[in-house]
């Protein structure tokens, strides 16, 4: 049995949680700033992951750095 925090979303669904674009997730995924698995083909990404991108959020160096 998972828990709430192991659940997995779409790159679609993690996208509209955090309020970001498709493509400001693929920067953060390259960069290292969060992490996410392919399972299948296909993209996903814990929750657990998510929340801890968003108790420690990027800083404005690194988002600057960002093309």
């Amino acid at each position: 049995m998972r828990t709430d925090d192991n659940r997995l979303f779409t790159v679609a669904e993690a996208c509209t949680w955090l309020g970001i674009s498709d493509r400001t997730f693929r920067r953060l995924r390259q960069k290292g700033v969060l992490q996410a698995a392919k399972i299948g083909g296909s993209v996903r990404i814990r929750e657990s992951e998510l929340l801890r991108l968003v108790a420690d959020p990027v800083s404005e160096d690194a988002e600057e750095s960002m093309p």
